[in-house]
Order: C-alpha cells, then sequence, then structure tokens
C-alpha cells in the first residue's frame, strides 16, 4: 500500500520523478514575499545518481531520507527528469544541469574535465 513520505508532511511538493532505485522531488516555499524551490533525492547512492556529492559504485548504498542537493540552492528549479542512473534539472531560465551516470554520454559531459561526474 501507498505510504506518506513523511519528510514532505509540510511541504508543497510540485514535480516528482523516479530513477533506476532513486527519487527526486521539487519542493516549494516563500522567503521574504519570494518563492523558492528545493531540489531532494533519495534511494541509491551508486553512479552520483542522487547528486549529493556521493559517488559509490557499490549499488547496496542508500540515502533512506530526502536530502537537498545544495549545488543547486540559488537556482529556481522548474522541471526535473530521471533515467536509470542519471538525472536532469531545468531551471527557469532554460540552464539543464545533469548528474549521475555518463557511461553513454547521456549526461554531456567529459568524465576527465569533470572527475568523477
Amino acid at each position: 500500500f501507498p505510504k506518506l513520505v513523511e519528510s514532505f508532511e509540510n511541504e508543497k511538493i510540485l514535480r516528482v520523478s523516479c530513477g533506476g532505485s532513486f527519487t527526486l522531488a521539487i519542493t516549494q516555499h516563500w522567503e521574504a514575499y519570494e518563492e523558492k524551490r528545493t531540489l531532494w533525492s533519495w534511494g541509491c547512492i551508486s553512479n552520483g545518481r542522487l547528486g549529493i556529492g556521493r559517488f559509490e559504485i557499490s549499488r547496496r548504498s542508500y540515502q533512506k531520507s530526502p536530502t537537498r542537493l545544495v549545488s543547486l540552492d540559488g537556482y529556481f528549479i522548474v522541471d526535473v527528469s530521471s533515467g536509470s542512473s542519471h538525472a536532469l534539472a531545468l531551471d527557469r531560465d532554460g540552464k539543464v544541469f545533469a548528474w549521475g551516470n555518463n557511461e553513454a554520454g547521456q549526461c554531456s559531459f567529459d568524465f576527465n574535465k569533470f572527475g568523477e561526474n
């Protein structure tokens, strides 16, 4: 049976996306009459798919509670999409951010330039 994700019980969720063993969610909140958005991820950590700065090879490593993608703080994220082990986020200015497994070039960056991806 479905169960409430209690971490977001008092949050307004705008979007969710499910990838291979991980989930992303965009929340909305207000600060001084200005709309803010936060991107969260949880699930399997392998291949950097959560975008939280942890890159592990083992599929047995999990982040069981939603964790904020600090690297996207300050961006107004409007949409998010997940692949099997990578994800993309779109901000309101049309900028696209990618992270996770880039084995087939799906994140469109060079491993050597960006390290572990």
